[in-house]
């Protein structure tokens, strides 16, 4: 009679990892697609494809982001990423400008056919980490990965989109 009960639990918890092993085999796009939802939930208003091209449009300048990375005893610096320049205007806060900016994020991924290829706040296989922060009477908006191969894109995509005249963008 012991059997049984164990035999339950093993079969349950054979169960339940074959369905952890089925949902972790989710493909990337799936889960960036899935992420991108719950941001677009989140952050986005009636009027956020409207606030995020006039914030588009006021990218001034952009610069690398390294990024000093402790290797055991040493240190090394590694370009994750890019810092882009907003310049201040009326009713613009940080907190307003990164939720701008995390909805557009999430409609390109929602939508990539129809976002542009040089727009750092993207990337068509990855995510993006948005944080805008005042700096001397402007904004900086952080844009950070995890790989320095994606540092490199994000920062390429951004000198490009600053190349373009606001109006293209």
């Amino acid at each position: 009679m012991r059997l049984f009960p164990f035999a339950s639990v093993a079969a349950a918890a054979s169960g339940l990892c074959l369905l952890s092993c089925a949902s972790s085999g989710r493909s990337r796009l799936e889960k960036q697609i899935a992420t991108a939802a719950a941001e677009r939930d989140q952050f986005c208003d009636e009027d956020g494809d409207q606030a995020a091209a006039d914030v588009l449009r006021a990218v001034e300048s952009a610069e690398p982001l390294y990024v000093n990375v402790r290797l055991g005893k040493t240190w090394d610096t590694r370009l994750l990423g890019a810092r882009v320049w907003l310049p201040a205007r009326a009713g613009w806060t940080p907190q307003w400008l990164e939720r701008t900016l995390r909805c557009h994020e999430a409609s390109s991924v929602m939508q990539p056919g129809f976002a542009p290829a040089a727009d750092p706040f993207w990337l068509p296989d990855s995510w993006v980490d948005i944080e805008v922060v005042p700096d001397r009477g402007a904004f900086i908006a952080v844009l950070r990965v995890n790989r320095v191969d994606e540092g490199r894109q994000v920062y390429s995509r951004a000198q490009d989109f600053v190349a373009k005249p606001p109006s293209e963008r």
